[in-house]
């Protein structure tokens, strides 16, 4: 745990650096009139958090710059949030207005906003209802313990599977099973489906669950990615390696790379930020993302967000991203209020 001092020290040099992407002297520092202490005593708080791992210096002589847990520390219990002014306020709604019931644009148009807003590259998936309902499932018998399961979903998706038998079977009673699933299933979205094999036998229920689990699989698999303000981040220092960009552009186009990612953010309330080493993905490590979801299973909705290099101006980059979802809440519920 940091000192007082030792936290204002963290976010002038957070700020300062984000700022610069420079190394933030002590000097510098001890300009500010709240800190009220001499360079020395700046530079041996800095070097006692240096130790402790929140900051670094990149040369010998130089000042220092944040790492990745000085930048956790300062989200986590520094930071303001800093969302649109007024005036942004007022262009944002206006050009919703502008594109009003045009839902197809909302995405792009919040994409091309966020990346505005906070400088770096932004993300959005379009309104989509994630609940893929079972209008079907049919069990052929593959072997004596195996069974290929056939999902046929509302949304026209016919899904298949191979699953595990408890106990050797007939075609027989896997047809009579399926006749006994699609009664008491059939319009129900995979949530539902989960709820309701408490009531179901061990076998009913094992089949049921693999459903719900392909269902899930499929609803994850549906979102569309648009990318706006890739350039922003190609501009930034931390990128002006070739290799390094390369990679980090490559893994924003794989899908295979977000759709994990979306399920987590759409299972969590509120901003979800990910900082270097905290992202599963290798190649987008060098990076941040600050991401959010926005509607809801029954009205519909989606993903919004933020990457940048993780000298990410982050108070402003949360506040928009946060602001933004909100707005699309809104504008759900103005569109659909009756669900």
């Amino acid at each position: 745990m940091l000192t007082h001092r030792q936290e204002y020290i963290l976010k002038l040099v957070v700020s300062q650096h984000v700022a610069t992407a420079q190394p933030v002297g002590s000097a510098s520092v001890a300009k500010s009139r709240e800190i009220g202490v001499s360079p020395a005593t700046v530079r041996h708080e800095m070097a006692d958090m240096e130790r402790e791992g929140y900051l670094t210096h990149p040369h010998t002589s130089g000042g220092r710059i944040p790492l990745e847990k000085g930048y956790r520390y300062f989200v986590n219990s520094l930071m303001q949030e800093v969302e649109p002014d007024n005036f942004e306020r007022q262009a944002i709604l206006e050009q919703f207005r502008e594109i009003e019931g045009d839902v197809e644009q909302w995405a792009r148009l919040t994409a091309s906003l966020l990346a505005r807003l906070a400088g770096v590259a932004a993300l959005a998936t379009p309104q989509e209802s994630q609940v893929v309902r079972l209008r079907h499932l049919e069990l052929v018998l593959w072997h004596d313990l195996l069974a290929l399961m056939i999902l046929v979903l509302q949304e026209a998706y016919i899904k298949r599977q191979v699953i595990s038998l408890p106990h050797a079977t007939t075609q027989e009673e896997l047809t009579a099973l399926a006749n006994k699933l699609n009664y008491l299933l059939a319009g129900k979205g995979a949530g539902e489906i989960r709820v309701q094999t408490q009531d179901l036998s061990p076998v009913e229920g094992m089949v049921a669950s693999a459903a719900a689990r392909l269902m899930e699989t499929t609803e994850q698999g549906r979102r569309e990615l648009l990318w706006e303000g890739i350039s922003n981040i190609l501009r930034q220092p931390e990128f002006s390696d070739s290799r390094r960009a390369g990679d980090v552009l490559d893994t924003l186009e794989e899908p295979s790379t977000w759709q994990p990612l979306f399920q987590q953010v759409i299972e969590s309330p509120g901003v979800m930020v990910i900082i270097g080493q905290e992202s599963r993905q290798e190649a987008l490590r060098p990076c941040s993302i600050i991401m959010s979801r926005y509607g809801s299973r029954e009205k519909g909705g989606g993903v919004i967000g933020v990457l940048g290099p993780i000298r990410l101006q982050y108070d402003r980059a949360v506040g928009a991203v946060r602001y933004m979802a909100g707005v699309l809440d809104q504008q759900l519920e103005t569109a659909n209020p009756s669900l």
